[in-house]
C-alpha cells in the first residue's frame, strides 16, 4: 500500500542579516610569547687516541668487533663533575654496526668506575640509535619496564660524542645487559636468554613460532626445560582467550 503524498508547507523566507563593516584592526601590538627557559646543557663524552693515524676519525677508526681501540674517555657533566678514564672502545650491535655512518660501541674501562653516577662498573655502551631518529625509543621502553616495577633495566643518558675532538653525533651512554649485582642479577636457577636472529656460538632453541632464542648465561642442561617454559609462555601471549 502506499501512502498518500502529503504537501508540506513552504517554509518562511530566511532572515538575512545585514553585512557589517569590517572590525577596525587592533591599534596595540599582541602580548608577546613568554621567553622560554634557557635549554639546559646536554652531557658530552669525548674519546682522545693519540696517532690515530685518519682523520675521518668518527667512521674509519673504530670498525671491528674484534679489535679494541685504546684512549682516554672524558665525560662532562655541565653542571656536574667531570672524569677522565683509561678505556677501550670496539663496535657493537650486528645490523647497527654496519652503518659506517654512525656506529656503535661497546666501552671497556680499565678500572671498574661510576659513570654519570651510575653504578660501578668496567662494562658500558655507546647506543647510535641511527634508526632512531628520535632518540626515545630506548628511553621510552627501559622507562615502562622500570614503572612496571622490573628488578632492573638499563640506565641511558644523551650524549654529545667526540672522537679526537670530532663531533661524531648523540648517542646514549650507558649500562650494558652483564651479569651483575647491580644489572643482570640471577639467582641459581635463573637463566639469561637472547632473542636473535644472527648465528651465535651459545646455545639455543627456536619457538614453535620461528624466534630464535640464545642461552646466554645459565646451565646449558637446562636448555631442554628452558626451551619447554618459554613456549609456553609464548603460546599463553598468541592464546585467542589471553587471560
Amino acid at each position: 500500500m502506499v501512502s498518500p503524498v502529503r504537501k508540506l508547507a513552504a517554509a518562511p523566507d530566511a532572515q538575512v542579516p545585514e553585512p557589517t563593516e569590517p572590525t577596525a584592526e587592533p591599534t596595540t601590538e599582541p602580548t608577546t610569547e613568554p621567553t622560554p627557559a634557557p635549554a639546559r646543557p646536554i652531557d658530552s663524552m669525548a674519546f682522545t687516541v693519540p696517532d690515530a693515524g685518519t682523520s675521518a676519525v668518527c667512521t674509519d677508526l673504530i670498525v671491528t668487533k674484534t679489535d679494541y681501540i685504546r684512549g682516554k674517555l672524558t665525560s662532562h657533566q655541565p653542571y656536574g663533575e667531570t672524569s677522565v678514564v683509561d678505556a677501550r672502545l670496539r663496535v657493537r650491535g650486528n645490523s647497527t654496526a654496519t652503518i659506517a655512518a654512525k656506529r656503535p660501541y661497546k666501552v671497556k674501562l680499565d678500572k671498574s668506575t661510576s659513570m654519570f653516577q651510575m653504578p660501578k662498573s668496567k662494562d658500558w655502551v655507546l647506543l647510535a640509535n641511527y634508526f632512531d631518529r628520535s632518540m626515545l625509543r630506548n628511553d621510552v621502553a627501559m622507562e615502562t619496564a622500570r614503572r612496571l616495577g622490573f628488578a632492573w633495566a638499563p640506565r641511558l643518558r644523551p650524549v654529545e660524542f667526540r672522537i679526537n675532538g670530532q663531533f661524531c653525533g648523540l648517542y646514549q651512554f650507558g649500562e650494558g645487559i652483564e651479569l651483575d649485582q647491580h644489572r643482570v642479577n640471577l639467582a641459581n636457577s635463573d637463566v639469561l636468554l637472547e632473542a636473535d636472529n644472527n648465528e651465535d656460538d651459545d646455545p639455543k632453541f627456536r619457538s614453535s613460532r620461528g624466534l630464535q632464542v640464545y642461552l646466554k648465561d645459565g646451565d646449558q642442561q637446562d636448555l631442554e626445560r628452558v626451551a619447554r617454559q618459554f613456549q609456553e609462555v609464548e603460546d599463553l601471549i598468541y592464546a585467542p582467550n589471553f587471560p
